[in-house]
């Protein structure tokens, strides 16, 4: 299902209240969702299709003539349920290979907003023994999404890894339901994976978010999943995650590097660059506006964890902000950005440009067995690869850790350190100490033993020399 299919669609009334509806658009039908929320029309969005942020909205029943109260928050939040619930009733209609017809597509979006009473839909009948059949894992999972997603707020990236999961269950074990599950089924479906060649550090993953799920459906009434089911542990060995990055040279090269004519390039780099010279993630580059430029500093505070970041701006990001200053957005953003995933595209074809061929080595495992897959720079490169870039290439300048913190948004080290790898050029650096410290020693022995006319011309000779 496309996203654009789903319509926000306000009714005013005579009232001078406005009824809000959901409305999905096939390409010849239309599924039309009353959600019994009113708003005010002077407090509504009509382009974000939304109630203003921090409004509060005051309708009156129209049998009762009462006046009640509503936020903003209360209004969006009940819109995103419904859009929510198509999505899933979609999803789970696409793992058939079926599209739902308009009455399953209304019958299964009240169901799973516990809207269905009074909802007439045409279904053969059915005896007794079916009607007390249980909930499949993907009924559950469909509801899970909806009520725990909204309860969370979650974004769509945060429910595709559960559908992901899930679905990889189910496709390993179709069989299977949250009422039957057992720590033989948790072991096959382990198996499976590796047999499907997926690395262990991909399968803990998935383990992980579906152990989340079951610990959900234990809290269910009616589901009891065994806690050796909840608590269950691969035992599948992983090896360290490469830590990808440019090193300062790298970061340099493709910096200066001229693209001649080729300004869609040129300006991947560029903002790459930017994001590597102030750690900034994507979606805080997306928005970053220059309201949130004060002097030589950015100071916002990130999107994904609402930490405050305080971020100097070295003499190379402030040339870029200078090159695009008249080419933002008429909303006050800095850059006009293309997709994260079509960025991510473009970047490799910039490195493979610019020659960015340094091989990475990163061993994993598939069950028991140890691989090694070797890429060039320009193959592995991705938008967060800057960040990890700043961060490394900090560290290697000796910045403070705390500063490098300041700007990142890490709440502490720990949480740092996957970002941070060591330098083959910083280490050789600082391993070269080693042959420095005999010559250092005969200085030393001779300063000790010199007289003071001696050391007085020391002196002078060194500040001659500067």
């Amino acid at each position: 299902m496309k996203k654009e299919k789903l319509t926000i669609v306000p009714r005013l009334q005579a009232s001078g209240r406005m009824i809000i509806r959901v409305r999905w658009n096939g390409c010849k039908n239309e599924v039309g969702f009353a959600t019994k929320i009113y708003a005010e029309k002077e407090k509504w969005d009509n382009d974000l299709h939304r109630a203003i942020k921090g409004t509060s909205h005051c309708v009156q029943s129209k049998k009762t003539h009462l006046q009640r109260k509503c936020t903003a928050s209360d209004i969006n939040a009940c819109i995103a349920t419904f859009k929510e619930a198509i999505n899933e009733v979609f999803y789970s209609y696409a793992d058939r290979n079926k599209i739902p017809t308009v009455a399953e597509l209304k019958a299964d979006v009240n169901k799973l907003l516990q809207r269905d009473r009074g909802v007439k839909v045409e279904k053969p009948e059915v005896n007794a023994m079916e009607k007390a059949k249980p909930e499949t894992m993907a009924e559950i999972f469909n509801r899970f999404l909806v009520e725990r997603g909204h309860e969370r707020n979650w974004t769509e990236s945060a429910k595709q890894k559960y559908r992901q999961a899930v679905r990889l269950f189910i496709k390993a074990l179709p069989k299977v339901t949250p009422q039957n599950i057992t720590y033989a089924h948790m072991l096959s479906f382990r198996d499976w994976l590796v047999k499907k060649r997926y690395m262990n550090r991909t399968v803990n993953k998935l383990f992980s978010v579906f152990r989340s799920f079951l610990k959900w459906v234990n809290e269910q009434d009616g589901c009891n999943v065994p806690e050796k089911v909840r608590s269950f542990c691969t035992n599948l060995k992983t090896c360290k995650k490469t830590v990808t990055y440019l090193n300062y040279d790298e970061l340099m090269k493709l910096y200066k590097y001229d693209f001649k004519e080729n300004k869609r390039l040129e300006f991947v780099r560029d903002m790459f660059c930017f994001t590597a010279f102030t750690s900034l993630r994507f979606d805080d580059l997306a928005r970053l506006k220059y309201a949130y430029i004060d002097g030589d500093y950015i100071k916002m505070n990130a999107a994904k964890t609402d930490e405050p970041l305080l971020i100097f701006l070295t003499k190379d990001a402030r040339a870029i902000l200078e090159k695009y200053k008249d080419q933002g957005t008429p909303d006050g953003r800095v850059f006009k950005l293309y997709s994260n995933p079509h960025m991510d595209k473009l970047i490799k074809e910039v490195a493979r440009a610019v020659g960015l061929n340094r091989i990475i080595n990163e061993p994993y495992y598939i069950g028991t067995k140890r691989f090694e897959k070797s890429n060039p720079v320009s193959e592995v490169i991705a938008w967060h690869l800057a960040r990890r870039t700043f961060v490394t290439c900090s560290m290697a300048m000796g910045i403070p850790e705390g500063a490098v913190r300041k700007a990142t948004g890490h709440q502490n080290y720990a949480t740092m350190l996957p970002y941070i790898a060591t330098d083959v050029t910083t280490l050789k650096r600082q391993m070269t100490k080693w042959d420095g410290q005999e010559a250092k020693a005969e200085v030393y022995d001779f300063v000790d033993r010199a007289d003071e006319a001696t050391l007085a011309k020391m002196r002078e000779f060194m500040r001659q020399i500067g």
